[in-house]
């Protein structure tokens, strides 16, 4: 990744920080912005309004129902741009 890119990639990552607890739009879907994965280059949304998945505990157990979560990589692994994210960064600029 050349030195322009990584700038891009931190300005992104930046923006979605700041954005963490808005609703947008992703794949025809409300969604709730959790979580950004710094590391992997990726943000955590949470699904509204559908319906809820069983989550099991460490031991694998079924303890209880919680919203569905995507996570959702900026970049494929030629280091293009995601078109989800470009349509997140779209509804963030109509907020």
């Amino acid at each position: 990744m050349n030195s322009e890119s990584e700038h891009e990639s931190n300005d992104d990552l930046q923006r979605l920080r700041n954005a963490i607890g808005q609703v947008v739009q992703v794949q025809d879907r409300a969604c709730r912005i959790m979580e950004v994965l710094e590391d992997e280059a990726c943000v955590v949304v949470e699904c509204l309004g559908m319906d809820k998945t069983i989550q099991a505990n460490q031991f694998g157990d079924a303890t209880r129902r919680v919203a569905q979560t995507r996570t959702i990589p900026l970049y494929d692994r030629e280091h293009r741009p995601n078109p989800d994210i470009e349509l997140l960064f779209e509804a963030l600029q109509e907020k």
